[in-house]
């Protein structure tokens, strides 16, 4: 949260990133284990975890920060909206990035 508020205040810009990069890696600590889902596949494995962190961010920020927004990316393992959030955080940004093409093993998973 530091990092984000440092960048507000020295730069004073409208909004942040806070996106995970693409082939993210689980966290196994007692807090995140858990938290992907393979039956939501390719595209929704990792998004509860990403979205509860993006979300948490744009919580913390909005109390010091009210006018700012905090940006996560719906992308990779994270496309689909999360199964845990039933309302994004209103100072959270969404924005819709294309990712690669799925291979034929991941659309056969998808499928079932």
């Amino acid at each position: 949260m530091a990092f984000v508020r440092t960048l507000f205040d020295l730069y004073d810009a409208p909004f942040v990133s806070v996106s995970p990069a693409d082939g993210i890696d689980m966290c196994q600590c007692p807090l995140c284990k858990g938290k992907d889902d393979l039956d939501r596949g390719a595209s929704g494995w990792h998004s509860d975890y990403a979205w509860q962190y993006v979300n948490r961010v744009a919580k913390a920020v909005a109390k010091t920060h009210p006018d700012k927004m905090v940006m996560g990316a719906s992308y990779s393992s994270f496309t689909l909206p999360p199964a845990s959030i039933d309302k994004l955080h209103s100072n959270m940004l969404v924005t819709m990035s294309n990712g690669r093409p799925r291979t034929p093993d991941e659309q056969e998973h998808e499928q079932k």
